[in-house]
């Protein structure tokens, strides 16, 4: 990690705010994964952290982003709960699906449910077996495994996130307005403490009180 933060044209970004961290790792070089990260932070008042890359394309493996090489990540980490970690991919074949991994399952269930209710045009993935190994986000080391309370790593096609396979490095990307609705109400959620559709509590017994004899 010291080495690409050496590299020029490597900036980090931070926040702290509230005990949800909105992490982007590879902002500029997955294209608007830096850009969705600052909406949702911004709309939630969620903590934040990008690494942005405005000139070059290093892809150094999420699982070596270590918090003890980084005061900002660090930071960032030690004060949140749970982790939302977004991150881009590109299929031909899997144009508008976005995978979620990480593992916090829980989690990851409700993240798919945000999309289904904010951005149904775009299909999630949550079963581990649908999605390719090197995407699942398992590895206990990567930050979004760091915190208590759990995180989902969110894999986003070039459509979510307003992007193209041909951009340069660092070029300006606008995420899918939808895919900002719903991944900012599932960190809203998680700042309020409640899971997204929680059950509702079960009815309680009338109390009968018997006449006195």
């Amino acid at each position: 990690m010291a080495d690409l933060l050496a590299l020029p044209g490597v900036v980090e970004e931070h926040v702290l705010g509230g005990p949800v961290a909105v992490l982007a790792v590879h902002g500029g070089l997955e294209g608007g994964t830096a850009e969705l990260a600052h909406a949702v932070a911004a709309r939630t008042g969620a903590s934040l952290y990008v690494c942005r890359q405005t000139s070059t394309r290093v892809h150094l493996a999420s699982h070596l982003f270590d918090p003890a090489g980084s005061a900002p990540l660090g930071a960032v980490l030690a004060r949140a709960h749970r982790v939302l970690s977004l991150h881009g991919y590109g299929r031909w074949t899997k144009p508008d699906d976005v995978l979620l991994g990480g593992a916090a399952r829980d989690l990851a269930n409700e993240v798919a449910r945000a999309f289904a209710r904010h951005a149904p045009a775009f299909s999630t993935l949550v079963s581990l077996d649908d999605i390719e190994e090197g995407l699942r986000g398992l590895h206990p080391a990567n930050p979004v495994n760091a915190t208590p309370g759990g995180g989902v790593q969110v894999e986003l096609p070039h459509r979510a996130r307003g992007s193209s396979p041909r951009s340069p490095a660092g070029a300006a990307a606008t995420p899918h307005p939808t895919v900002v609705e719903a991944l900012s109400s599932v960190v809203a959620a998680w700042l309020a403490g409640d899971a997204l559709e929680a059950p509702a509590p079960a009815p309680q017994p009338s109390k009968v009180i018997s006449p006195r004899r």
